[in-house]
């Protein structure tokens, strides 16, 4: 039997090795799949035009319980569908994002999990950010003899943390060995502290589980508002579970004494061969001894401060091993409010009916510059400046009882209404209002002109004003609701103007159509945001946010000449340094375009980074590096608002 063991590991070694010298390229030390010359800066490449490089693939669970990760580990994500990459603090996610050679930022806005180190970690709160989302669990304790003497787990702790932007944050992750409170096999507590690093600094805490027993008692599952207490043995009782007022009491024992209580933030000891307590809010008691089996620790007990966490929810028992924090900002929403709206010069009003009152308030509607015109009250009574006084009597229709009046110097008056039977033709005149000279004019078919002039048959309806300083046409509508300002319905295609929200000030412009778009000078010119003079199809003058959850961006281009010889060039960038995102640069060096990080046969020729106030320009040290001294370097920077 033992033969049959050994001889499927011979076969599969003897293949493996087969494979390997069928995969290893010419150059010492790489290894190439799916291709027999590896490049020669790399120790593996893969090439496929029909597959992908697939990393470990585990759940955050999972990923949490790998013990002591290398700087560089990597591996997918399933809970949140993103690498995760371990950068010798905690786990960063990495999104899809462009990222020039050297400089992996990390994506200040993703969630930071924070894993055991042994020693406190600190958080930095991004910018824009006022609150947190955070999840943290104490560590579970060690086991005792055998696979059936199980310790406590750890509790857990899920809360909203208000914050303040660039405030720091101290990081304490309980450890299975005990770091951060626990004893004599209990686990230790995770905790959050702000304003210092003393306990009496903590917001958040995750109670540690207890430890258990030499021989058969359980240590008691650490967390919620009281901890759970360990498992007695024969003559000895288990350490009791901490509180929100005080420790657990140290377990009784007849042969080696009783176990300590614990105390503020650390778990008490356990006597001989008995568990200790975890750490946390307050810490468990260790379990008493007996002469042959002892008690189990019991858990720490977990912690909000009420002024300064919401959401809180408190879960016992529920972390094996180390513990973990995990701080998820929450995004506050975007707020749309017009101000970068322009504009867009040559708008065909076209031809448009009305589907609710026009209400002009106390306004007039005027012509030809004029301060009187047309009013309205409230009642209806409809008045028209001097050239058609209604002022005795109201313009009615559909069964008023009083209509148009006309002065003793020859306006037309009325009893009761003015019925037409027929049309009204203005016969080439004008309506006009408050004693003007222009005014409304109707062309022979129906063509309509505000100003001065004759109707067109270009269009429907023309506003012509009398001084370029005159504007053209204004919609007032009052009260709070987000009934259309405007629209234009042509064919299928409708342009609609309108409040964002009922009462606010933003302004919304869109195409309502069913699949319709919104198209912004499709044949010619160009378009600016925040500017009067667009230098380019479409010019934003300011910060830019592609996607609701994404950082409002510019960017600035510099130039900057390569030290000649291996040497820095200093390229001032007048910039917050803390703002900046990426920096990368591009040397043309004769019909070549070379970037940053770029490595010809025995070195790198040059690199770009950040240093304070400016941007350094690195020629490499290599033969080939020469190739670039002295040449004209394109600098483009990204930085965040």
């Amino acid at each position: 039997m033992l033969h049959r063991y050994l001889l499927r590991p011979v076969g599969v070694f003897t293949c493996l090795l087969l494979s390997w010298s069928a995969a290893r390229a010419q150059t010492p030390g790489a290894v190439g799949i799916g291709t027999a010359t590896p490049h020669s800066s790399a120790a593996l490449e893969v090439q496929s035009a029909s597959k992908g490089l697939l990393p470990p693939r585990l759940d955050e669970a999972a990923r949490n319980l790998i013990a002591s990760p290398a700087p560089g580990l990597t591996i997918f994500n399933t809970t949140t569908g993103a690498l995760n990459v371990w950068n010798g603090t905690f786990w960063q996610a990495y999104l899809a994002e462009s990222v020039p050679a050297g400089s992996y930022a990390p994506n200040a806005y993703g969630t930071a999990a924070f894993a055991y180190t042994g020693a406190p970690q600190t958080y930095t709160v991004p910018a824009g950010i006022s609150r947190l989302r955070v999840d943290l669990a104490g560590a579970g304790g060690n086991s005792g003899f055998g696979t059936t003497i199980t310790a406590g787990n750890g509790g857990r702790v899920q809360a909203q943390l208000p914050v303040t932007p660039g405030e720091v944050l101290t990081i304490y992750v309980g450890g299975k060995n005990g770091y951060n409170g626990g004893a004599g096999g209990g686990g230790g507590a995770s905790d959050i502290r702000r304003g210092g690093t003393a306990l009496t600094n903590r917001v958040l805490v995750a109670g540690g589980g207890g430890g258990g027993s030499e021989l058969s008692n359980n240590g008691g599952c650490g967390g919620g508002l009281t901890a759970c207490a360990g498992g007695n043995g024969n003559g000895a009782s288990g350490g009791g579970g901490g509180t929100q007022t005080g420790p657990g009491a140290g377990g009784t024992g007849t042969f080696a004494g009783p176990g300590q209580p614990g105390a503020l933030g650390a778990g008490g000891a356990g006597g001989s061969g008995a568990g200790g307590g975890g750490g946390g809010y307050y810490g468990g008691g260790g379990g008493g001894s007996d002469s042959f089996i002892g008690g189990g620790g019991g858990g720490g007990s977990s912690f909000a401060l009420a002024s300064a966490t919401t959401e809180v929810v408190h879960t016992q028992g529920t972390q094996v091993g180390d513990g973990y924090v995990r701080l998820s900002p929450v995004l506050p929403a975007p707020v749309l409010d017009g101000s970068n709206f322009v504009n867009v010069p040559g708008d065909n009003l076209g031809s448009h009916t009305a589907t609710q009152n026009l209400d002009l308030g106390t306004y007039k509607l005027v012509g030809n510059g004029g301060t009187r015109g047309l009013s309205i009250g409230n009642t209806g009574v409809l008045t028209m400046g001097n050239r058609l006084d209604l002022s005795a009597y109201s313009l009615v229709g559909n069964g008023g009882t009083t209509g148009i009046s006309i002065s003793s110097t020859g306006a037309v008056a009325t009893a009761n209404k003015l019925e037409v039977g027929g049309n009204l033709d203005l016969n080439g005149n004008q309506l006009v209002g408050n004693n003007g000279s222009t005014g409304l004019s109707i062309g022979s078919g129906g063509q309509v002109l505000l100003g001065a002039g004759t109707p067109g048959t270009a269009y429907r309806a023309t506003v012509a004003p009398a001084a370029p300083t005159e504007n053209g046409l204004q919609v007032t509508l009052s009260g709070s609701s987000t009934a259309q300002s405007l629209k234009l319905d042509h064919n299928g295609s409708n342009l609609i103007v309108r409040p964002a929200t009922a009462g606010g000030t933003s302004t919304v412009v869109e195409n309502t159509a069913a699949g319709g778009s919104l198209l912004l000078n499709p044949s010619a010119g160009n378009v600016g945001i925040g500017t009067a003079t667009a230098g380019a199809k479409l010019e934003v003058n300011g910060f830019t946010k592609l996607g609701a959850n994404a950082p409002a961006l510019k960017t600035l281009a510099l130039t900057g000449t390569l030290f000649n010889g291996q040497g820095q060039t200093f390229v001032a960038h007048g910039l917050d340094e803390s703002k900046i995102v990426s920096v990368t640069a591009m040397v043309t060096v004769g019909a070549d375009y070379i970037p940053p990080g770029f490595t010809l046969n025995t070195g790198v020729l040059y690199g770009v980074y950040i240093n304070n106030d400016n941007v350094v320009l690195q020629t490499g040290n290599s033969g080939n590096s020469s190739g670039v001294f002295n040449k004209t370097a394109r600098i483009l920077i990204m930085y965040r608002e």
